[in-house]
Parts: structure tokens; sequence; C-alpha cells
């Protein structure tokens, strides 16, 4: 209570309203106990957030305010639709976007977000996200398969032929992680190279870094 009081006479100050405003929230959020707490804590960080989209300190806020309970998922994801909405630059709302659509293996979806985020990204995101669109066809092409699978009981040659530009995208993306990482420091690209190479027929290349799968 006394904090509060120091904070509110701050708030008209210039120089520290904006400080003092951050730990009034923080105040706020050590308050919480009802729903309606819980509300006028997001609405009022969400405002902030808005007043500055470049400070990622709030975004983050945000991020750990709807992360707290598995019941404010379905919030967490109307924030996340919101913020490319309104800020479409925004790499790392992309980014969170294509983790969840492939969570719940939503492989197009997924890919989707993902290539927004390899239009907007410098070197930091990158390689994550090749690898993980390279993940999402081969998954795709795998649901795919198992699909024709249970519906013809056989897959014939122009179901094989089907199969093949996604298992090549998957390659296209996977190889790229590759290149980025050759030494496998963030991601391990082998397995997932290995399969696709299998796939596609490729034995040579597969052999290649058969070795790797053993280290």
């Amino acid at each position: 209570d006394k904090a509060k009081k120091y904070l509110d006479s701050l708030i008209d100050n210039d120089e520290y309203a904006q400080k003092a405003a951050e730990l009034r929230l923080f105040c706020m959020k050590k308050e919480m106990k009802t729903e309606e707490d819980s509300l006028n804590y997001s609405k009022i960080l969400l405002g902030m957030h808005d007043n500055e989209p470049n400070n990622k300190h709030y975004f983050s806020m945000l991020l750990e305010y709807y992360s707290s309970s598995p019941e404010l998922y379905d919030q967490y994801i109307n924030f996340l639709n919101r913020e490319i909405k309104l800020y479409p630059n925004h790499v790392e709302g992309w980014m969170l976007i294509g983790d969840e659509c492939f969570k719940q293996q939503k492989w197009d979806d997924a890919i989707s977000n993902y290539m927004e985020v390899a239009k907007l990204s410098d070197n930091k995101y990158l390689l994550p996200v090749y690898y993980n669109i390279g993940i999402c066809y081969y998954a795709k092409a795998a649901e795919t398969k198992k699909e024709l699978l249970e519906k013809h009981g056989v897959l014939k040659r122009h179901h094989k032929q089907e199969l093949i530009p996604i298992y090549e995208q998957s390659r296209y993306y996977l190889e790229e992680a590759k290149l980025l990482d050759p030494n496998r420091k963030v991601v391990d690209w082998t397995k997932a190279l290995y399969l696709v190479y299998f796939e596609l027929g490729e034995k040579k290349k597969a052999n290649e870094i058969k070795h790797l799968l053993e280290e």
C-alpha cells in the first residue's frame, strides 16, 4: 500500500512516470486474487504495450501472463493473432503462432506462419524456422502417405508421385538448416534429413549422413 501511494504521486512526473507505472503494475500483479483483478492487470498491461509496441519488456510480460494458466490459452492465441494484425512485422509474434500450429499438427498453417518469419527475420530465426518448416513438410508427407494407405491399401505409382513434391520441400529446408548448422550445435537435422532422403530414394545421400545417426 505504501509503494502504491508513493508511485501514484509520480504518475504525472515526466522523468519517473513510466517507471512508476511499471512498478504500479507489478503491485497489481502481486495483489491479483480474482478474475476481475486478472482482467484489469492484462488490460492495463496491454494498453502500455500498445503505447510502446517496440518495448519488448511489455510483450514479454504479456507472454508471461498468458502462459501462467492453461485457462488463458484461448486468450493467448487471440493476443498473438491481434499482435500480427496490428504489427505485421512482429517476427516473434509470427514465430509463436507457428509454434502453436506446429504443436497442434496443423502443418500448412505452421508452414505459412514460419514463412512469414523467414521473410521478416534476420539470421536470428532462420535456422530454427528452416528446420521447423522441413519437419512440417516431412510430417505432412507422412500424414498424407498414411491416409492414402488407409484408403487404398497400397501406394500406387501416382500416389507416390503425389508425395514426392512434399518430400522435396522438406529436403530443401532441412538442407538449408544443415548449411546453417553443419555441426548440429542448435538443431539436429540428421534423422529427419536421412528419412527424407530415404523416402526420395536418394540412397547415396542417405548413406553419407547415416553414420551421424550413431553419434
